[in-house]
């Protein structure tokens, strides 16, 4: 995994938050999904999207610098 790119991160990080609201839904549908559960997957998808923030904010960073 040495070799992973922005744009690598930024896909497995939109994988995993459509993974996540996917179980999201089928815990719904079955009956499965408590109050704490969904405070904890709604914390969950926060951070995954703060991360994609963070590797997006890096990249633009990087290709500015290789710009120049």
């Amino acid at each position: 995994m040495n070799n992973v790119t922005h744009e690598d991160l930024v896909d497995m990080l939109f994988r995993e938050m459509q993974s996540a609201n996917n179980l999201i839904g089928t815990l719904e549908c079955t009956g499965f999904m408590s109050m704490e559960r969904w405070n904890f997957m709604g914390k969950y998808i926060s951070e995954l999207s703060e991360i994609q923030n963070e590797v997006l904010e890096d990249f633009e960073r990087y290709k500015r610098t290789i710009q120049k």
